[in-house]
This record gives structure tokens, sequence and C-alpha cells, in this order.
């Protein structure tokens, strides 16, 4: 067995707190007129100081976070957070460091590994949720991962380096195709299976894009909000973004312009990066100050 991997439930509560921390989730709605931001939780109060960060849905009350505990932020594993019961499950306890964990349709975790017995290669490793075995090394032909995304038979696939590269791999072969330099962090999939990106091509104009693997060509959906490369995908496959304290939202169908559908400076969370929404009426999102 690669690693060693626990069953550890965590009893601390998630509390309503307005208290620094990485993870809070929000409501968010909308109730046909517009959209509501309200009613903050702290989620990552287990884990204060810490780093609790990447957060993911793996359904509407379930989220898998990377975690790294104050005293060694950078050694990182993957939790669980059960927004119903409020309770923490550690998956994994291992010497490497697991970020931006996944959860695929096979019922299976998926997160970019830092192989320390490797030269710290930056792999995406697979672990079974039932936690039964220490996994496997996925896509091996990638050593660079910075973030991934599924794509069906492909992935798309951040590759860390100057400048940063996006590339789409096919899973049965591991031919990879060039997409793109000089990306942002998020990587998204829209509905119809399109992945939408943010492309910077120049310090005074960044872009949101989407690449149709199909034809392999990619299309300009707007500019971003300044230096801003976070983003979400809602369900009627339009964008949220945030920018300074404010949220964001794009609709291509209506308009294709940013307006803005929410305030965080009430709550003092600082910076916002991450952002994910739950399909239904929640928002995870990342601070730091």
């Amino acid at each position: 067995m690669r690693s060693s991997l626990i069953f550890l439930l965590l009893t601390s509560s998630i509390l309503v707190a307005a208290q620094q921390s990485d993870l809070y989730l929000f409501d968010f709605v909308n109730d046909g007129e517009k959209w509501h931001l309200d009613n903050p939780r702290l989620l990552s109060d287990f884990n204060a100081g810490g780093y609790t960060n990447q957060p993911d849905f793996i359904d509407p009350y379930r989220l898998l976070v990377s975690v790294g505990a104050a005293a060694n932020p950078v050694q990182t594993d993957i939790y669980e957070i059960n927004l119903r019961r409020e309770t923490c499950l550690r998956i994994t306890q291992t010497a490497d460091r697991e970020y931006s964990p996944v959860l695929t349709p096979e019922g299976m975790i998926q997160c970019v590994l830092v192989d320390v017995e490797n030269d710290d290669a930056q792999i995406i490793w697979e672990y079974p949720l039932d936690r039964s075995d220490g996994g496997q090394a996925v896509l091996p032909e990638a050593s660079q991962v910075g973030y991934f995304i599924d794509l069906g038979d492909h992935k798309a696939v951040f590759e860390v380096g100057t400048p940063n590269k996006l590339f789409l791999y096919e899973e049965a072969t591991g031919k990879r195709t060039f997409i793109s330099n000089q990306i942002g962090r998020t990587l998204k999939r829209t509905s119809d299976g399109q992945l939408a990106y943010v492309h910077k091509f120049s310090d005074a104009y960044w872009y949101l894009k989407v690449y149709d693997p199909t034809t392999s060509r990619s299309a300009i959906v707007k500019k971003t909000l300044p230096n801003s490369e976070y983003f979400e995908i809602l369900k009627d496959d339009s964008y949220i973004m945030s920018w300074k304290s404010k949220l964001y939202h794009l609709d291509p169908k209506a308009g294709n312009e940013w307006k803005t559908v929410g305030d965080f400076g009430p709550y003092d969370l600082g910076e916002i990066s991450r952002m994910r929404y739950n399909g239904i009426n929640q928002l995870a999102v990342i601070s730091s100050k």
C-alpha cells in the first residue's frame, strides 16, 4: 500500500462565526428577480490558522477539501466536510501532499499529488472513496500538473512552467494537444462538455474562454474582471467571479455583461479566490487576509 489511509471522525462542530479562516459557506439563491448572498458560516474552524482550500462539492451537502495544519500548512491531506452532520472526515494521511480533490463519476477521489519520493513530481493520483487501498497514478504522462479537470475521454491539464501551459490529454493513449500559454488557475466544464478557462493574454487583457475538444477551437466569452482568474459556472452555464469585495454574474445568453450580485465586504473576509456552488443554494468560498 502506497500510503496510510485513516478513517477519523472529527467532532468539531461547524460554527456560524465571523472569525479569520479560509473556508466559508454562504447561502446563494436567486428569487427570480435577483441573487441573494448572505448567512456566512465558517467551515474550517477545525483547522484554525491552517490551510483549508480547493473545495469541491461531491453532492449538495458534502465537500472535499485540501487541508494543512497551522504548524505545517504545506503538508496537505484530503478531508471531507459533511454539512448536514457538521463533521469532518479525514480521508488521507500521507507523506505526500494532496491538492484539488474531486470525485469522479465512478466514485473515486482524484487529486494533484506532490510525490516526495520522485523529486516532488506533481501527478494526478486516484484514491478509492471507501479508503480500501492506497490508490494509483492516473495519466502518468503528465508530471507537472497544477490543476486538471475531466472532460469525458480527455483531461484538461494546467502544467506548471514558465509560462504555465494548458494541454488536452487523451486518457486512453496519453496523447496531448496544446491549447494555450499563460492560463489561469481555474478549469471548469460547461454543460455541453466544453472547457472554460482564463487566458492571460497580456497584463491588461485577461479573457474568459471556452475550448471545444471536438473542434480544437477556443472562443472568447468575455474579458475578465481586472486580474481575476477564479470563477465558477452555475447550472445554466452562466458565470460568477469575485473582484475586490464584490461578487459578479455574467450570463452569455442575456447581455453578456458582468453585473454585481453580492457583496462580501460586510463580512470582512479579505480577498476571495476559489468558489464552488453546490448546484442548489449554497456557495463555498476561500478567503485570505
